[in-house]
């Protein structure tokens, strides 16, 4: 399973740094709102910020690994029985704020190992 990197043009800079790390395709600023379904439709699993497209994959039936920080992830959710909340608990999270006066600690403690552990586990319930 080759790991698929969706995004718009804007996200290019992080997706080449995230390419010379890890082995994957690419598709940022390639894909678009006609195509997105369609892409949904085919990965098995998404891997997501507390965004539309999360909610989209969910309700489009591909399991879901939100990532959740400065949004509450309660009400915010995918709502899918395919899917996991990530979250790293800060004293002020959730704050809501898009811009961070202190460098985002409520993603940046989000650690790769428990997510793909949860990767894992969503792709052994839908195998």
């Amino acid at each position: 399973m080759i790991p698929v990197l969706l995004g718009a043009p804007s996200d290019a800079a992080a997706a080449a740094g995230v390419l010379r790390e890890v082995s994957a395709a690419s598709l940022v600023g390639r894909d678009s709102p006609d195509l997105l379904p369609a892409v949904l439709t085919e990965i098995a699993v998404l891997v997501s910020g507390d965004t539309g497209v999360a909610h989209l994959a969910a309700a489009l039936g591909t399991p879901v690994v939100a990532l959740f920080g400065p949004t509450g992830s309660g009400a915010a959710a995918p709502r899918s029985a395919a899917r996991r909340v990530m979250r790293h608990p800060v004293p002020c999270a959730p704050c809501f704020y898009r811009a961070c006066p202190i460098d985002h600690p409520c993603m940046r403690g989000i650690s790769p190992t428990p997510c793909g552990d949860e990767i894992d586990a969503l792709l052994a319930r839908t195998a």
